[in-house]
């Protein structure tokens, strides 16, 4: 059964690319984390208890990402591997880095060292931006993509997840930003657009699915407003967006590629020998 809320039905209506392999979706727009922390804490409980930093191969729960736990040292250049081995999720981009606010300036402005004003080229200065679970958030630098790819936790193994959920910051455009969910071999599961906050520079936007029974998700792709964070310093500025916190269940091992392939050998021959065997018995 599919659950939609009034952001994912309206964006459905208007024609927006949204394909739905999901047993529920979860969704709400606000100005700031009370606005949307129902809807969050409803996806939380419906992926279940959360395990933490637990060693993997627990048999359901979710998993949690803040951004509060990097140190100091690594909020500039933040290394995508950092949460794989605790929590299994491994976060990369096409840009030149990811990065992780609160280095530089007041903690308030966030990605300040990024959108700071640059002599001559306008009165703006370091975007200010609302956070669900202050304060610190993500954001990858010189491109707009953010890849996800899960392991099970403490180890090296792939693995896929039952749900995936997370909180967007400064969503302007309609039909720009984007979550989109993989399965095997690159298959689409879920694609919908992100809602906008309807508030200018201060706004929170949730968006998180549930996939329905026995599917998992190897790969997430966000697709991060119209330009990178970093180009804010046009006019007018484009929209260029943050994430918070990052929910998603328990990630599950799945057969590797070759494992899949000698299945698919095993099962053929068996169907051969099973026929053959019928058309004997018939003679």
């Amino acid at each position: 059964m599919i659950h939609l809320s009034s952001a994912v039905l309206a964006l459905i209506l208007a024609g927006a690319p949204t394909m739905v392999n999901a047993e529920a979706i979860f969704s709400s727009t606000g100005a700031n984390a009370a606005a949307i922390q129902g809807t969050v804490d409803a996806f939380r409980a419906a992926l279940g208890t959360n395990n933490g930093v637990l060693p993997g191969g627990l048999a359901g729960g979710r998993r949690e990402v803040n951004w509060d736990a990097i140190p100091t040292g690594l909020l500039d250049s933040f290394p995508g591997t950092f949460f794989q081995s605790s929590r299994g999720i491994e976060f990369s981009t096409p840009g030149t880095r990811m990065k992780v606010s609160g280095d530089v300036g007041s903690p308030s402005f966030e990605f300040a060292d990024v959108t700071a004003t640059i002599p001559g080229m306008g009165p703006w200065g370091p975007i200010e931006l609302s956070s669900f679970s202050s304060p610190r958030m993500f954001a990858p630098i010189d491109s707009v993509f953010t890849e996800i790819s899960f392991f099970v936790p403490g180890t090296s193994q792939r693995a896929g997840v039952h749900g995936f959920g997370a909180v967007f910051v400064d969503v302007d455009l309609a039909n720009t930003s984007k979550l989109t969910l993989y399965g095997a071999n690159d298959v689409i599961l879920f694609d919908s657009f992100i809602s906008p906050s309807g508030v200018q520079s201060e706004g929170l936007t949730f968006l998180g699915v549930i996939l329905d029974s026995g599917v998992l998700a190897s790969r997430v792709l966000i697709t991060g407003g119209s330009q990178p964070i970093n180009t804010v310093l046009m006019n007018p500025p484009p929209d260029g967006i943050a994430i918070d916190d990052v929910i998603f269940g328990e990630p599950s091992p799945i057969p590797e590629p070759s494992l899949l392939a000698l299945l698919g050998l095993g099962l053929a021959a068996f169907s051969r020998a099973f026929t053959r065997d019928v058309r004997h018995a018939r003679v």
